[in-house]
């Protein structure tokens, strides 16, 4: 049987005849040779004794066992020293088939005298020369015409140089079809033993393979027209999210216009009405100035006339002058004591903003919502998944029950099982780490470079600074003077912690202030019903006026209202699913991981659902926390009792 007659090899048979081969082949060269020869030189002779473009071939069924160790098969037999050295010297002076590689390129024809491994090109001597006074190349391994393949009518754009990227030293030289894949002699080996249809890939059909890759050639193509079609529709979807923004601006800006001239016209009339009262009150204190000044002129002329009458010593005219002007003096005094009476009475005002007004300024915290007219669908894809267990772990598996990224994308891990906090940089890698002093279950920032980690056995919570180490801080909680509680899920929120104990009577979710003193407590509903039966997360909208909470004794997503407290929307999990931890994005959605259904489902900042984000076909088991990155879009999704965790890319 010749190589070129052979479709499909059993595994075994193959890798025997290639140590064979190999054997046979490294009888043929000096022992200095055949000693120094590296890895990679041993691959390509592989390669060369069982390509179909040489003329070698195999021998019949042979049964391997019965030939001894240390004699050649029969079929080929040893040269001795003379044939060797008059073999030698016919391949210096014989001429070959084998053209220079690059020379062909530029249509000329010079006799290779070369053949580079790592290029997979032959070179005639002036190539060669060039070749190894180039930097990159020098260290090529080059084979002379003794040792290099000696194939006729070769193309060297056919020759297979693919590298195994699991085995980086061996080349890919089979196909299986049973899974639709290449693979080197190691792959083979180790995963496709058992496979039944294992090509040697030389002695594929050409008739075949030209089909699937004209069929291919056509996909490609197929798949580049509807990617082009995809990027036209992506780029015409930019082009209306930037109307979109520059309508939202322009409704903001009209709003505020609005405001000014609104306020505008209130200040106008609020002037007016002040205007109409400084007139009629400046014209009352006007008048009795008037009069003042008329009484005082009155008085003074009176005063010199009855000087005058007295000086004269007209006694008749000083009686009647004093009679006139003690008539006089009676009307002045009562019009005195009249104005020094409004005086003290007069009139006191000032601005008092109207109630309605002074509400509204209190209420409103913002100009108005971003409401999601149509919520777009988001594409997962999977990232990536990595390992967290480490060498100092107690356990060999991992247990992460809570997880949050910190604003430069480094990701931390509260590992139940081995009683750590761990650290993973923005590669995946797990950078440090520091033992707790009891079980954590969730964590969350509240900074930059700070999270607070809740501690259920402990009843308290406690901070950590995120550096390129982990630095424990202050602990709070278990206060002597208050009933202590088992924080499990935490929150954080403009210097509120908001925190789920499941293990109260009823129930509940507090909020404490960073010294860990309750601030408020939620657990019944308007009808002194408990809400919650067994909360285990929780999460805050980014105003602050809604949170989100996992209760797995329910199977709910329970969104409830800060402002009074009323449950806004209740969404019950299908088949006794039980939901994970919560995640809250910038533009508001919610994200949760249903822990039987191993998906992760999307709901609006309402708490409706939306959609299954990522199903049970995307590699969870059992999936338990979540949280996201916004400005690398990335969503990791831990296990339970599970060593690996997921990234995906959400667009």
């Amino acid at each position: 049987m010749s190589v070129h007659s052979v479709k499909y090899y059993d595994v075994e048979r193959t890798l025997s005849r290639l140590a064979m081969n190999y054997d046979r082949e490294r009888s043929l060269l000096p022992p200095s040779t055949a000693e120094s020869a590296t890895r990679l030189n041993r691959m390509r002779e592989y390669s060369y004794a069982l390509s179909a473009r040489t003329q070698y071939s195999r021998p019949g069924r042979t049964n391997l066992s019965a030939i001894p160790a240390n004699s050649p098969p029969s079929s080929t037999p040893v040269p001795t020293a003379t044939q060797t050295k008059q073999k030698r010297k016919v391949a210096k002076s014989m001429s070959t088939d084998i053209q220079c590689s690059p020379c062909s390129r530029d249509n000329l024809h010079h006799d290779a005298a070369g053949y580079c491994i790592e290029c997979s090109e032959y070179f005639c001597e002036s190539c060669i020369k060039h070749h190894k006074n180039l930097k990159i190349t020098k260290n090529h391994t080059m084979q002379d015409r003794r040792k290099m393949p000696k194939v006729q009518k070769y193309d060297p754009e056919e020759e297979i140089i693919e590298i195994c990227e699991e085995h980086p030293m061996e080349l890919i030289r089979f196909f299986c079809k049973d899974h639709d894949e290449p693979s080197c002699r190691i792959c083979a080996t180790l995963k496709h033993r058992a496979c039944s249809t294992l090509v040697y890939i030389p002695d594929l059909k050409s008739k075949e393979t030209n089909k699937s890759c004209v069929n291919t050639i056509k996909q490609m193509n197929a798949l580049a027209a509807q990617f082009e079609t995809a990027r036209e529709e992506t780029e015409r979807t930019m082009k209306t999210l930037e109307i979109k923004k520059h309508d939202y601006e322009q409704s903001m800006l009209k709003l505020h216009q609005d405001f000014i001239d609104h306020l505008h016209y209130l200040e106008q009339q609020a002037m007016r009405n002040l205007e109409t009262l400084y007139q009629d009150q400046q014209g009352y204190i006007s008048a009795r100035v008037g009069s003042c000044s008329e009484a005082i002129k009155t008085l003074q002329q009176a005063t010199q006339h009855l000087d005058s009458a007295k000086k004269n010593g007209i006694e008749s005219k000083v009686f009647l002058q004093m009679k006139k002007i003690k008539k006089q003096v009676r009307h002045f005094e009562d019009l005195l004591a009249d104005i020094q009476k409004k005086n003290k009475e007069a009139l006191n005002f000032k601005f008092k903003a109207d109630p309605k007004v002074k509400e509204f300024l209190k209420m409103t915290d913002v100009l108005g919502t971003l409401d999601i007219v149509q919520a777009p669908g988001k594409t997962v894809t999977t990232l990536k998944h990595f390992k967290v267990n480490s060498q100092s772990d107690a356990y060999d598996v991992s247990d992460v029950t809570g997880s949050c990224f910190l604003s430069d994308g480094r990701l931390i891990l509260a590992d139940m099982y081995n009683e750590s906090l761990k650290v993973v940089d923005t590669s995946f890698a797990l950078v440090t780490q520091t033992k707790l002093s009891t079980e954590p279950w969730d964590v969350c920032p509240i900074s930059d470079t700070q999270v607070i980690v809740s501690l259920p056995k402990e009843k308290k919570l406690q901070f950590f600074n995120i550096g390129s180490t982990i630095q424990p801080l202050k602990k709070i909680g278990n206060i002597p003077s208050l009933k202590s509680s088992q924080y499990f899920g935490v929150a954080y929120y403009k210097e509120r912690l908001y925190v789920t104990c499941p293990k109260e009577t009823p129930p509940c979710i507090k909020i404490l202030d960073m010294n860990g003193a309750p601030v408020h407590e939620i657990a019944n509903s308007n009808q002194e019903q408990p809400i919650f039966s067994d909360p285990l997360f929780i999460a805050v909208q980014n105003d602050g006026k809604t949170i989100y909470v996992s209760d797995s004794g329910n199977n709910t997503i329970v969104t409830i209202d800060t402002r009074n407290d009323e449950v806004k929307h209740t969404h019950q999990m299908a088949d006794g699913n039980h939901p994970g931890g919560l995640v809250v994005l910038t533009e508001g959605d919610v994200y949760t991981c249903g822990f039987k259904s191993n998906n992760v489902l999307r709901f609006n900042a309402g708490g409706q659902y939306l959609e299954e984000l990522i199903t049970n076909q995307g590699g969870l088991l059992s999936p338990q926390s979540i949280c996201y990155w916004s400005q690398g879009r990335q969503l990791v999704v831990t296990m339970q009792k599970s060593n690996i965790v997921k990234v995906f890319q959400v667009s």
